[in-house]
């Protein structure tokens, strides 16, 4: 009874998480922005910081990486 219970609002809260992600389709050799958010900068003020770091080529394709 609890396990269904889980298992449903696992389903629910699954289904919520992934409606607003975008199917992104990227081919190798396209260039892309690598978002600063989740990397370590020692700057003083992240706020001057840059959001977006620099254009970077992709080398190879990696499926569901996010």
């Amino acid at each position: 009874m609890i396990k269904q219970a889980l298992a449903r609002v696992r389903v629910t809260m699954k289904k919520q998480i992934n409606k607003h992600q975008k199917k992104m389709i990227y081919k190798i050799n396209d260039m892309m922005f690598l978002n600063s958010r989740n990397i370590m900068i020692s700057k003083s003020l992240k706020k001057l910081d840059d959001k977006m770091l620099e254009l970077f080529k992709i080398l190879i394709k990696i499926e569901h990486a996010y």
